[in-house]
């Protein structure tokens, strides 16, 4: 029996850290593509926070143009570890996300460290396997989010804090840590401040006010010093940036708007965003943990200091859920940071049901019910949203929220009864064994997430980045949403700018020497109503990436000089086919690896009348580039186009046959025919 206890430990930490070596392997990869449809952050907000840093190690420059709009950006911790890795190695897509894990899994270390502190090896080693099995942890842990500065410095705050509570510096230095989660990491890291208050009650009782106004006078303290050397007299620069990205692109908070709403953001929260969608399991294991936690946490009574972890991660989670769920805007990645205290609720639940004699038992029926009766009513909503379709699961799990708070109030009332007759009630292994086959589910659902992620998403960006840059002068310089992260592997300069934003830069081109962007129609579609002269800007390449077919523009007022790519568009937008064919002949020997100048040189001489040559080239490519789903999506136009031509079925049915190609690997894409 000791020698299989020693098996499954070690066996634990060798998973442990294979999977934490994971995490450094494909790094150049595009994000997942079953992420599609769940926002374009994984394609720009990266490489928006670790532009400062890119520009300082390239150009000298933190600030190129002194444009200070961004300047939340430049003071983030992911900013200045990415700009010490770039310093070292240097900058590319690889070490843009090099930076990021680290953090990640630095602050999941000290997190875990924190655990195995009080609660020992065996409830650490749960928690930690629970973190390191979540795929959406693991994919958007590579990725330099602001969430991934936020777990980091989580972990070192629930570290320090447990460890120096009951001293008055560490209670001071805690509210300092709390200032730095949420100014150098995510706003939301305020939501810290809920549990250690959670704590510091449970410890001190009736004599928490001196403990708390000392975390709170540490928090206020340290957020002024941090604007101030980082700031100074432009506070409005973060106050305009935090009033734009919260009300201002996303109006009011509509769960703070009625009762109603409240409950209804609350309970459906994560059900829309993908949360629940893609960590089902993990989820459900959180769900039961919280359940099982309300039923032999005790929270009143003799402190007991090795439930102070246990305590602060259920008051982290409650405190995040609630902080987060009211908004409109509530990504996946926001809830990222509350996997953490999930895990170490369900490494807490785990081993205590694995234990000798479980026993159920209600400490405080007035506060633990309640908690009962919302997590089961979460629960049997969001299976009902898992199961609508994309698109109207907020609208399906709105209809059967009456019905699930029947389903649970209807199991509370049952608790209540069992609970007003004893005080405590042995519930066997069952809940052992459910938690195992939940694992097992969660083994299997994540590792299948792991699997694509890893050996299905493809390098399309790190393509683009080196195309692109022969596309256009080496003196360009793009904007536009994308065009950070498509020169995160290239020289040119670009300017951080979203089209669409509350507060417009009306002077934008004239201020910044802007010769090119790159968009998705939206947002192109925003750029000319704000700037009408752009509709005469020339279209260099269209192409697609994920779901997004992305643009990218010469505008007219550009100064640099043209190449040869770039002629041979203007000519064939103009219909001279044979001077573009010229042009893009020229580009193709200058580059002859370049696809956008290979596929643009079977069009022009399908325009020109070659299509023999043309489509011998085409067939190429496909042989070069089989699983390539732009090469497949711009096929879809281009057999189409000769299907008009000529009015040979036959292309048409290779239109639709790469159109299915296309859709396979990239479900949902916009295909332009």
């Amino acid at each position: 029996m000791a020698m299989m206890k020693y098996i499954i430990k070690y066996f634990g930490l060798i998973i442990i850290l294979g999977l934490t070596l994971l995490h450094f392997v494909c790094l150049e990869n595009d994000p997942p593509l079953f992420y599609v449809g769940h926002g374009q952050s994984l394609l720009t907000d990266p490489y928006h926070l670790t532009h400062a840093a890119r520009n300082e190690i390239l150009f000298d420059n933190w600030n190129l143009y002194d444009y200070d709009r961004w300047d939340v950006f430049k003071n983030s911790l992911i900013s200045g570890v990415s700009y010490l890795i770039f310093s070292v190695y240097d900058v590319n897509r690889v070490t843009v996300n090099v930076a990021a894990t680290i953090l990640h899994l630095i602050g999941i270390l000290l997190f875990v460290l924190s655990i195995y502190h009080f609660r020992g090896k065996k409830e650490a080693i749960f928690t930690a396997l629970f973190l390191l099995t979540n795929a959406m942890l693991f994919f958007y842990g590579r990725l330099s989010y602001l969430e991934n500065g936020l777990i980091f410095l989580s972990g070192l705050t629930m570290f320090l804090f447990l460890k120096y509570y009951d001293k008055i510096w560490g209670q001071a230095l805690t509210g300092g840590l709390i200032a730095l989660a949420a100014l150098a990491g995510k706003l939301f890291g305020l939501i810290l401040i809920a549990p250690v208050i959670l704590v510091l009650i449970y410890r001190y009782r009736t004599k928490i006010l001196l403990p708390v106004m000392t975390v709170c006078g540490g928090l206020i303290v340290s957020a002024f010093l941090y604007i101030f050397i980082f700031y100074g007299k432009n506070f409005a620069i973060l106050n305009n940036y935090y009033a734009e990205q919260t009300t201002g692109m996303y109006g009011s908070p509509p769960g703070l708007s009625s009762v109603t709403n409240f409950f209804k953001m609350l309970i459906i929260y994560g059900g829309e965003s993908g949360i629940v969608e893609f960590a089902p399991f993990i989820i459900l294991s959180i769900i039961l943990s919280l359940i099982i936690t309300a039923f032999v946490l005790p929270f009143t009574g003799k402190f007991n200091k090795e439930l102070i972890p246990i305590i602060f991660c259920v008051g982290w989670l409650l405190a995040g859920i609630t902080g987060l769920m009211p908004f409109y805007y509530r990504p996946m990645r926001y809830f990222l940071f509350l996997f953490l205290p999930g895990a170490a609720i369900c490494g807490f639940a785990i081993n205590y049901v694995i234990s000798e004699k479980i026993k159920f038992s209600l400490h405080n029926k007035y506060i633990y019910l309640p908690l009962i009766f919302l997590s089961l009513w979460y629960l049997f909503t969001q299976i009902f949203i898992f199961f609508a379709p994309f698109g109207k699961k907020f609208s399906a799990g709105a209809e059967v929220m009456p019905q699930t708070a029947l389903a649970a109030f209807i199991v509370v009332a049952v608790l209540f009864f069992v609970f007003l007759k004893k005080r405590s009630l042995s519930v066997g292994k069952w809940p052992a064994v459910i938690f195992g086959l939940v694992f097992l589910a969660i083994c299997f659902n994540q590792g299948k997430y792991f699997y694509k992620g890893l050996t299905e998403s493809g390098q399309l960006l790190k393509r683009y980045n080196i195309e692109f840059a022969q596309l256009v002068d080496q003196e360009a310089v793009l904007t536009g949403p994308y065009a950070p992260a498509l020169t995160i592997d290239n020289n040119l300069k670009s300017v951080i700018y979203v089209f669409g934003l509350a507060n417009v830069e009306k002077n934008l081109f004239e201020r910044f020497p802007i010769t090119h962007i790159v968009s998705d129609r939206h947002n192109w579609q925003r750029a000319i109503k704000d700037f009408p002269f752009l509709n005469s800007s020339l279209l260099i390449v269209q192409t697609v990436i994920r779901d997004q077919v992305l643009s990218f523009y010469r505008i007219p007022t550009a100064i640099v000089a043209e190449t040869s790519f770039e002629t041979a568009q203007r000519y064939f937008r103009q219909d001279i086919y044979d001077s573009a064919l010229v042009y893009f002949q020229q580009f193709s020997l200058q580059y002859p690896e370049n696809l956008f100048g290979r596929i643009h040189l079977a069009l022009a001489l399908s325009a020109a009348g070659e299509i023999e040559k043309s489509e011998s080239l085409i067939k190429q490519l496909l042989i070069e580039y089989p699983a390539d789903y732009m090469l497949h999506g711009f096929c879809v136009g281009y057999y189409n186009r000769l299907f008009a031509a000529t009015g040979d079925e036959s292309y048409l049915r290779l239109s639709e046959y790469h159109e299915q190609v296309t859709k396979k690997f990239v479900p949902g894409i916009a295909i332009a025919k």
